[in-house]
C-alpha cells in the first residue's frame, strides 16, 4: 500500500528498483512518488523525494526518469510554499531543463508573496531560514518582504550558475521594486507659492525666494524696524490674509521679523 510510505521507505524502495534496473516497476514507481508528493506539507516533495528519487533513475538509466522530471519541473512552476528554495538553488539547478522550471517557480512565488504582503510597506521577515516554510508558517506570508528576504538572496545564490532564464528573475526583481517603490513612496508636500512669489518679484527677493521654496515653512528676517515695517505692508498688499503669519519676535537690536507660511 503505497499510502502508507513515508518518505524514507519511497526512497528505499527506488534503491531497490534501480539496482535491478526493472524498468516497468519504475513507472509505477514514478506514478506513486508523484501522487505521495502532492500532499506533503511536512517535508519538501521536490527537495526530500521527487529530486533524490530523479537521481535514482538517472544513476540506472531507467526511461521513467523523464516523466518524473516533467512532473518534478511541473511541481516547481506552481510556485508552491512548501518548496525549499533556498535549498534547491543550491543542488538542482546543475540541470538547464529544470533550472528553467525553477525560474519560473521563483517568479512565481515572489508574486503570491508579493499579494500576500500588499498591504505592508515593505516589511522585513522576522525567520532566520526561508530555505523551507511550512503551510503553518504561511500565516505570516505578509511578513515576507518578496524582494529582500527572497528574490534577492535566491539570485545572489543562483548568479554563478550558466541559467539562460536568470534574467528573468532579474527583469522581475527590478518590476518588483519599482512596484513597491511607487506603492510605498509617498510624494512629499509642496509648500512652494509661486503665484504670491511673483506678486513679490523684486521687490524683496529673500520674501519671493522664500515663497518659491516647496519645503520652507518658516524664515526669519533680521531687518531695521523700516524694514520690517516693509515687509508686513509687502505682505499685507500682495499676498492677501491668511496665507502667511508675519510677526516681530524679539527685542532691542535683537528683533526679528518671522513669516511663516500657513500651509
Amino acid at each position: 500500500n503505497f499510502r502508507s510510505f513515508d518518505v524514507s521507505e519511497w526512497l528505499a524502495l527506488a534503491k531497490a528498483i534501480c539496482l535491478n534496473s526493472q524498468a516497468t516497476a519504475a513507472v509505477i514507481l514514478v506514478e506513486g512518488v508523484v501522487a505521495h508528493a502532492k500532499p506533503l506539507c511536512s517535508v519538501c516533495p521536490v527537495r526530500d523525494l521527487m529530486h533524490p528519487v530523479l537521481q535514482l533513475l538517472r544513476s540506472a538509466s531507467l526511461p521513467a526518469a523523464a516523466e518524473l522530471e516533467a512532473s518534478l519541473c511541473a511541481e516547481l512552476e506552481k510556485g508552491r510554499n512548501n518548496i525549499a528554495w533556498m535549498d534547491l538553488a543550491k543542488t538542482i539547478c546543475e540541470n538547464k531543463v529544470i533550472a528553467a522550471s525553477f525560474v519560473r517557480g521563483v517568479i512565481a512565488r515572489a508574486t503570491s508573496l508579493s499579494s500576500a504582503s500588499v498591504n505592508s510597506p515593505l516589511p522585513r521577515s522576522h525567520w532566520a531560514d526561508l530555505d523551507f516554510a511550512g503551510a503553518s508558517s504561511m500565516s505570516n506570508a505578509s511578513a515576507v518582504c518578496p524582494l529582500l528576504d527572497f528574490m534577492a538572496p535566491l539570485l545572489a545564490q543562483l548568479c554563478s550558475k550558466d541559467i539562460p532564464e536568470l534574467s528573468n528573475v532579474e527583469s522581475a526583481l527590478m518590476l518588483q521594486l519599482e512596484a513597491a517603490v511607487a506603492k510605498n513612496v509617498q510624494a512629499s508636500p509642496d509648500f512652494a507659492m509661486p503665484a504670491e512669489a511673483a506678486k513679490v518679484g523684486a521687490q524683496h527677493p529673500k520674501l519671493m525666494n522664500f515663497l518659491l521654496s516647496p519645503v520652507q515653512l518658516e524664515v526669519a528676517f533680521d531687518e531695521s524696524k523700516a524694514g520690517r515695517m516693509a515687509i508686513h505692508r509687502l505682505i499685507d498688499s500682495n499676498i492677501g490674509y491668511g496665507k502667511l503669519t508675519h510677526v516681530s519676535s524679539g527685542c532691542g537690536h535683537s528683533r526679528t521679523l518671522v513669516v511663516r507660511k500657513a500651509g
